[in-house]
């Protein structure tokens, strides 16, 4: 049963919105209360802060390029009227941000 096979590996660090890996086996996690993006390395059993932007609105999942970039999506949802007592704070077009990966990440291409 799929149940069996899932492990608790670290506390919780906030409410994470979406998650992607890289081939360096680094999962980064979009932390949409934070304005950012952390990672979780299995190798130290650490989460700490990739990156935090006051321009990281909310992102609602990530992907990452073979050009060695983490993209997200900004969903602005704390700036939508039903959060503002009515008024739209949104930016119109929304937005992809996109943040360097480190020790030259890239999308994993293949399965172990």
């Amino acid at each position: 049963m799929a149940a069996n096979n899932v492990t608790n590996l670290v506390q919780r660090g906030g409410n994470a919105n979406g998650f992607e890996g890289d081939n360096n086996g680094l999962i980064y996690q979009c932390m949409p209360e934070h304005n950012a993006i952390y990672v979780y390395n299995p190798e130290t059993l650490h989460t700490e802060l990739f990156v935090r932007d006051p321009r990281i609105i909310w992102p609602d999942g990530a992907s990452i390029g073979e050009d060695g970039y983490l993209y997200m999506n900004i969903n602005q949802l704390p700036h939508q009227p039903n959060w503002n007592n009515g008024v739209d704070g949104r930016t119109f077009p929304g937005a992809v941000l996109r943040v360097k990966l480190p020790n030259g990440a890239r999308k994993i291409t293949t399965l172990a």
